[in-house]
């Protein structure tokens, strides 16, 4: 690929709507919402391969991810929201047996938003690229997509109830959306909606602290190094995190987080059907983000 395109991609500004949409609809702190615009660094430390073969490579990751929001339409009792998002992942090797990948990912959701303040209703629809952006192919196309109803039962619980198909857990699968949000107080909240889960702690308006376990799950379609066939590479793990949010001013805010990526699996699967499936250590990892709400 064209080495201006990489950089000029790298540097494109858009845009994500995360799958919590449900806290975009129910928190009143602006900290817990999604953000409009953020800019994101996460960097997890080496690990071994769990295979005594190649017990000897270790490999660290390094991710980047710009998002935000490009417009929200009204339409008919409801409100469509375009959206985006680019993120780029490194793997360095410490060994000369395995080459170090540059992994690109663009997706643009689209998302409708419908219902009364009691039921809302959410559908969301993401097509995207997976890619090392050396051969674009059709295989390197993805569609992600949910559906997700908001109940509010009360002033401090909101049940959620709906399903979708995307790579939460590696390899694209469908998987439920389904549980409440509750917030007993105005320091306590509680995201239970499987897949993902989160305890915040809201310290005042300018400050919140969070811990959450997340289904990690990512793929890419790659160019394999011979250029005679491709391979899918896909991960696998559960992410552990302890963070906090600050608000530096009414617009600009920082998070930081630290925290456990678990149950980790890397699979690859070349285009004639030939798997390879291995196990890789826990480790930690790091993140910073740059959030901005107009």
């Amino acid at each position: 690929m064209n080495r201006h395109i990489k950089f000029g991609l790298i540097g494109l500004l858009i845009i994500d709507l995360n799958v919590a949409v449900a806290d975009m609809l129910t928190a009143a702190n602006p900290l817990i919402q999604p953000a409009p615009f953020s800019a994101a660094f996460k960097s997890l430390s080496s690990a071994k391969f769990d295979d005594d073969s190649i017990s000897n490579i270790e490999f660290s990751v390094n991710e980047v991810k710009l998002n935000g929001t490009f417009s929200g339409i009204k339409s008919g009792d409801g409100m469509f929201i375009i959206g985006g998002e680019f993120r780029y992942t490194e793997y360095q090797f410490n060994s000369d047996l395995a080459d170090d990948n540059q992994l690109y990912e663009i997706a643009l959701p689209m998302t409708y938003i419908t219902g009364t303040s009691d039921l809302r209703h959410i559908v969301r629809v993401a097509p995207g690229i997976k890619s090392d952006f050396e051969d674009l192919s059709g295989d390197d196309i993805t569609l992600t997509a949910f559906y997700q109803a908001n109940f509010v039962s009360s002033a401090t619980l909101t049940w959620v109830l709906g399903a979708g198909v995307g790579h939460q857990f590696g390899e694209s699968q469908a998987f439920p959306l389904m549980g409440a949000i509750y917030q007993p107080n105005e320091e306590w909240r509680f995201n239970l909606v499987l897949p993902q889960l989160e305890a915040t702690y809201i310290a005042s308006d300018n400050n919140l602290w969070y811990f959450s376990l997340i289904p990690s799950g990512r793929s890419w379609n790659v160019e394999n190094e011979n250029d005679l066939t491709d391979v899918d590479i896909i991960t696998e793990e559960i992410r552990l995190a302890l963070g906090t949010v600050y608000a530096i001013n009414k617009n600009l805010a920082l998070r930081a987080e630290v925290g456990s990526a678990t149950g980790r699996n890397l699979e690859f699967t070349m285009s004639n059907g030939d798997e390879v499936d291995v196990d890789v250590e826990d480790t930690s990892f790091i993140g910073v983000t740059l959030e901005y709400r107009p």
